[in-house]
């Protein structure tokens, strides 16, 4: 019985330190957006969820653009705090700031564009062929925000 008792002891310690000891596995994405308009800048990172059902992203970054940044015509971003994962990364200038893309029918309204799409592009962009897996931090994602496709 006290074999049995020790063990769960030592069970139990191993768990419960064991777990905080955990290394952070976030990560950390960055990089600039170039734009044409002198609106609000926002970049997400979204899950096949949230791309496919529209959703709001859990981690993005918005900027409201200064004065340098008009004149420089880019704006730097940094999202952290990232799980491993499949993401989208999707840039775009929310005219409107409802926190979405507006479209006319399936058109963007807004000047937007995703990391590694070519562009022009035809039909709806595909997540499992422009998502980025994410299993490191990435210091240099670059995105040039337009209109149309």
């Amino acid at each position: 019985m006290k074999i049995i008792t020790l063990l769960i002891f030592i069970c139990a310690v191993f768990i419960l330190y064991g777990a905080d000891n955990e290394p952070d596995s976030t990560y950390t994405i960055q990089g600039r957006v170039f734009f044409n308009k002198n609106i609000t800048v926002t970049v997400t990172c979204l899950t096949k969820i949230e791309f496919e059902e529209e959703l709001p992203a859990k981690y993005f970054f918005v900027k409201e653009l200064t004065d340098l940044d008009r004149e420089r015509g880019y704006v730097d971003y940094v999202i952290s705090d990232i799980p491993e994962g499949k993401y989208l990364i999707f840039g775009f200038q929310d005219k409107n700031e409802n926190d979405k893309l507006d479209r006319i029918l399936f058109v963007p309204k807004e000047p937007w564009h995703i990391y590694g799409l070519p562009r022009p592009t035809k039909g709806k962009p595909d997540f499992d062929k422009l998502s980025i897996y994410i299993d490191k931090d990435i210091p240099d994602l670059e995105m040039q925000l337009q209109n149309g496709f």
